[in-house]
């Protein structure tokens, strides 16, 4: 080659020694077929692995097709081999639980749905509904209630969840409960085609408070078992076992002043189903007869007697022709029925008498024997008394409340004197007025013994809907929760509430702790035992702020709902909170709950009003000191804002002292616009307060920004703002640090203006 060639490129150099030695051709060689191999193997793998994610979606499709088949073992063996390809296929992994729950394994079932929710964190409600049914089928209802109140929780109108809660409920022979939630249910089914649904669901919510009263039958409670027959007779009106059970119950309790009525109307259903044959089939339940009643399975005597008569249609055939057979039970209830017609009865032992002898003829009491109803043996009133009880009607007590709306001073004391014949007036005046202060004001004066008769009335205005709640309406729950929060400052209602809240009507639970939350007195929740926490928290969420303050007020260091209600995030109470916090003279417990709920916004800048009043602001302090850097963002505004009095920057600043250098990164990048501004000035004096500790941010922001100029030439005059800015920050705060950092921006800078800038600072004249 000769000597003046130009020399070769590198390129070609290298590929010359390559070609000359064998040896490191090989090992290029050898090189490039590793390569090779390696990205043919991962492409093979790659297909593979695809080509498996096809045939396992294809082979879990065909798995829920045969589910949705009935077909349970051919879809158990499609939704395995996924399960082998793919562990991780929730879908398949609880569809195939739920095929081998169908095939009568459900402790199988059990495991993989427990996988799912605890190994593969599955936390959808589909699964934890799956995993209750599992334990439903293996008898265990308490278990699978913990997982289905979960859901409920979550989503209270779940169809299946609502259904297997009942079922659960009434596997553990909670048949109200059971009840309720089936009542959810058919609040759900909605749809015009989902009638029949809707009447056999009512059939079965009807069979549910029949077994109820049964079981309290039973245990010698008949009194207790009454309104469970008459509710299942309200639900299913064809339930004979139920009105049966109505008629037992009363013969059980004796002739009140209201059962011969109840005995009357129940009476004369029956006589209208005697026909039916499944009336006479099985026995009444055991229970516990009335003192001085005859025995089971004996035919008790009239007074006279007289052998006692029996149902209509026991002697006679029946319109189908078939002879019904009356038991003796069945006997005797109607005997009882019938000895209403006796004119006299003993104050003693209850029992009616024809004649009026100096003795019972049943317990030998002499002089026990009075009228049944000594109305009829009584004179004849005089016409103008009895003008004067026909005014007192429903018409002449609405006349009366509407005047006492209209300033009527005497109407008032004229209710009173009605007594509780006015309690179904209010009632119904209760829930159509928006204004109840009046009606309220007026049952407080008459006393807490009112409100077992409104109840009552409550029960009864349900009762004569056969649908139950679904079409009473919001309105009626609204009249308890106006009594509850009308009686609330009224400390001797608290045992009618108490009652209440043992319920198993929601409503009349919700009642409760209205009362108790109107009542202000926290110590008292202690009492309700019977209410789960979530219900405390769903009640308490759709609250007013208003309603929420007198508890919040009364609350004291130590108080268990600090810490088992009001400290849950997911109840939204910060504005009452803060309002409690304001208002509260000793703010020790609030100020706990709020540091214990952590940062909120709408908290942040509620104490930060706190801030400008002298006497609320170390309780403030106290509670902002708490939140961590997330509250960072929403301080620097007010910092920045020349509008802020002066106590309130300074204390803003020494909250933020432990995380200074952020601050002054957040001050540096907010303030600057494309021209000076009074800003400016502010955000100086911020960074000079927070010192050495600013040097780190300062130094990176200028740094940031000298890049940004080159690379984003319309930020041009924005960068020149902020750099500008930095560097005078560093003059304001001084020392030999800052000089340090100041010596090495300077050096970095290229635009001239700046760089005389910050060597005029070094020089510590200024701008040169």
């Amino acid at each position: 080659m000769p000597m003046n060639s130009p020399p070769l490129p590198v390129r070609g150099n290298l590929l010359q020694e390559i070609l000359r030695d064998p040896l490191l051709l090989e090992v290029v060689l050898v090189g490039v077929g590793v390569l090779a191999a390696v990205f043919t193997w991962l492409w093979f793998r790659r297909v593979v692995r695809d080509l498996k994610r096809r045939a396992a979606v294809d082979r879990y499709v065909q798995g829920i097709d045969q589910y949705l088949r009935g077909n349970w073992e051919e879809a158990a063996r499609r939704l395995q081999e996924v399960l082998e390809t793919d562990p991780s296929h929730l879908d398949a992994r609880v569809a195939l639980g739920d095929c081998l729950r169908e095939m009568g394994r459900p402790a199988e079932a059990e495991r993989l749905h427990t996988e799912a929710l605890e190994v593969f964190q599955d936390d959808r409600l589909q699964t934890r509904l799956s995993l209750a049914e599992d334990l439903l089928a293996q008898k265990r209802p308490d278990r699978a209630v913990l997982y289905l109140e979960e859901v409920l929780a979550l989503s209270p109108r779940d169809r299946k969840g609502l259904k297997c809660m009942a079922r659960a409920q009434e596997e553990l022979h909670h048949f109200p409960e059971a009840a309720r939630h089936l009542r959810e249910l058919l609040l759900v089914m909605d749809r015009p085609e989902e009638e029949k649904k809707r009447e056999e669901l009512r059939r079965r919510i009807g069979g549910l408070y029949l077994r109820h009263g049964t079981a309290l039958e039973e245990a010698g409670r008949p009194g207790d078992a009454l309104p469970a027959y008459r509710e299942a007779v309200s639900w299913d009106p064809g339930l004979v076992q139920a009105r049966a059970g109505v008629i037992r119950c009363l013969s059980l309790l004796g002739h009140g002043p209201g059962a011969l009525e109840a005995l009357d109307q129940t009476l004369s259903e029956l006589e209208a189903l005697a026909d039916q044959p499944d009336f006479l089939l099985s026995p009444p339940p055991s229970s516990v007869p009335r003192e001085g009643s005859p025995p089971a399975g004996t035919r008790p005597a009239l007074p006279g007697g007289e052998a006692p008569p029996s149902l209509p249609g026991s002697q006679e055939k029946g319109r189908g022709g078939s002879a019904l057979q009356v038991p003796e039970e069945r006997a005797r209830i109607a005997f009882r029925l019938l000895e209403k017609e006796a004119p006299y009865v003993c104050r003693a032992c209850g029992r009616p008498s024809v004649s009026s002898e100096a003795a019972c003829p049943a317990c030998g009491e002499p002089g026990s024997l009075v009228p049944a109803h000594p109305s009829l043996l009584g004179e004849i009133p005089q016409v103008d008394h009895l003008l004067d009880q026909i005014e007192e009607n429903q018409a002449y007590l609405e006349r009366k409340v509407e005047a006492l709306y209209e300033g009527d001073s005497g109407a008032a004391d004229q209710l009173l004197e009605a007594g509780e014949k006015v309690l179904p007036v209010l009632y119904r005046e209760l829930s159509r007025r928006a204004d109840p202060g009046p009606l309220l004001d007026l049952l407080r004066r008459m006393g807490a013994g009112v409100l077992p008769g409104l109840l009552e009335i409550h029960r009864e205005e349900r009762a004569r809907h056969s649908k139950g709640l679904l079409h009473l309406g919001r309105e009626k729950g609204r009249v308890l929760s106006l009594l509850a929060r009308g009686f609330g400052p009224l400390a001797e209602a608290e045992s009618f509430f108490l009652e209440l809240a043992d319920s198993s009507e929601q409503e009349e639970r919700k009642a409760a702790l209205d009362y108790f939350l109107a009542s202000a007195r926290p110590e008292a929740f202690e009492s309700l035992q019977s209410f789960a926490r979530v219900e405390i928290l769903n009640h308490f969420r759709h609250k007013e702020n208003e309603e929420l303050l007198p508890l919040l007020l009364a609350l004291k260091p130590g108080d268990f709902l600090l810490d088992w209600v009001f400290t849950d995030p997911a109840l939204p109470v910060e504005d009452a909170l803060v309002e409690a916090f304001l208002r509260s003279k000793d703010r020790r417990a609030l100020a706990w709950v709020l540091q214990a709920r952590g940062f909120h916004p709408g908290v942040e800048k509620a104490l930060q009003a706190m801030l400008c009043h002298e006497s609320a602001r170390p309780a403030a302090l106290e509670v902002m000191a708490r939140f961590g850097l997330e509250a960072l963002p929403h301080r620097i505004p007010v910092l920045l804002d020349p509008e802020t009095p002066p106590e309130v920057r300074e204390a803003l600043v020494d909250l933020l002292r432990p995380w200074g250098e952020r601050a002054v990164q957040e001050i540096i990048l907010r303030c600057p616009g494309p021209r000076p501004s009074p800003v400016d000035e502010t955000a100086l004096e911020l960074v000079a307060r927070f010192g050495e500790a600013g040097l780190p941010a300062l130094e990176k922001i200028y740094r940031d920004e000298s890049g940004i100029l080159g690379k984003f030439p319309l930020l041009r005059k924005r960068a020149q703002r902020r750099r500008e800015l930095v560097l005078r920050a560093l003059d304001r705060i001084g020392g030999e640090k800052a000089g340090e950092v100041l010596e090495r921006l300077v050096g970095l800078e290229t635009d001239p203006a700046l760089k005389d800038l910050g060597r005029g600072f070094l020089e510590g004249g200024g701008p040169s």
